[in-house]
């Protein structure tokens, strides 16, 4: 939280993602985006603010 690690674990199995909604309130079916989402990355880990910056910086 906040760049500082709280727990930590280990799965055995995929993960389920559940339903994603890209572009669109969560609790609404008529609010979406008024744009373009140019990119979406899912990861199964964390990152310290280092880590985050890196990306961002690489995307940039």
């Amino acid at each position: 939280m906040d760049g500082t690690q709280v727990a930590s674990g280990s799965h055995s199995r995929v993960v389920d993602m559940g339903d994603m909604r890209m572009g669109r309130d969560f609790e609404s079916s008529i609010q979406y985006l008024d744009g373009v989402v140019c990119e979406v990355r899912l990861y199964y880990s964390a990152f310290d603010s280092d880590e985050v910056q890196r990306l961002s910086d690489t995307m940039s």
